[in-house]
């Protein structure tokens, strides 16, 4: 399944879930400036199961409604947890690693606060050991004059019951202006993930390089003997690993990096 077809309409909102705000790190917040925003995303924010943020300084939740009840914590526990110790142990170094990469992004690409979310799909530890998956709409908050990103709010869906390819994933989303996000900021993300997923599987590079001789795939499906809807699911899969929207973008990384 393509990430971008992970649309917050399709994850319904938890239904008994009792939400609780509270302020956990108040002297590092305007806690007004905080509601005011979280309040004008209220359309979008009544589809998450909950919402919390961060402290970039800290690495703390320093506000949450609805995440203590919904991973089983007491609002005095995740008040103590650290943000690093609720992320699976697999999947922890690509999230840290995405985290340092979205603040480098804010300040090199001079992002405004809440021009872009950033859409990340990981599993969360709740209190009785297990992990669910969430897709996690990240949204820089604070930004200094300087351009160093400060804290962030998180709106969160659980997407346990849906199918969701292995790992992590990543996308982006840039209300500053319509349509599709450019090429070249997923690829500023591109090298994160492409580690994580390695290489693509010896098939999908006999598929790639008859993509680039004959760009069809009918013809890559009767050269091989499949059918052509699985071609064009192999090409979706190496685009989705790689995070790119294009199967040319694929073969450029893949000839660089001497794989083809």
């Amino acid at each position: 399944m393509e990430q971008t077809s992970y649309q917050v309409g399709l994850v319904k909102s938890a239904n008994d879930v009792e939400r609780l705000p509270c302020r956990l790190v108040a002297e590092q917040w305007d806690y007004p400036e905080l509601e005011k925003e979280l309040e004008s995303s209220a359309p979008y924010r009544s589809m998450a199961d909950f919402v919390f943020a961060i402290d970039a300084s800290r690495l703390r939740i320093c506000y949450e409604d609805g995440m203590a009840a919904y991973l089983g914590y007491s609002k005095e526990e995740l008040a103590q947890i650290r943000m690093q110790d609720l992320i699976h142990p697999e999947e922890y170094d690509v999230i840290t690693r995405l985290i340092l990469k979205i603040r480098e992004f804010v300040r090199k690409r001079k992002v405004q606060p809440l021009h872009h979310t950033f859409i990340i799909s990981h599993r969360l530890k709740k209190s009785n050991g297990e992990y669910i998956a969430i897709l996690r709409h990240i949204h820089p908050f604070k930004v200094s004059e300087d351009g160093l990103f400060q804290a962030h709010y998180c709106i969160c869906m659980d997407v346990s019951r849906h199918h969701l390819p292995d790992g992590v994933t990543f996308d982006i989303r840039d209300s500053s202006r319509p349509g599709p996000v450019d090429d070249a900021d997923l690829r500023f993300f591109a090298d994160i993930l492409a580690d994580r997923s390695q290489r693509l599987s010896e098939r999908e590079l006999e598929v790639l390089r008859l993509w680039i001789a004959v760009d069809s795939c009918s013809v890559i499906a009767r050269e091989l003997g499949i059918k052509e809807r699985t071609i064009e699911a192999h090409l979706k899969n190496m685009r989705k690993k790689l995070v790119m929207r294009r199967t040319v973008d694929v073969a450029l990384y893949a000839k660089d990096r001497g794989w083809i």
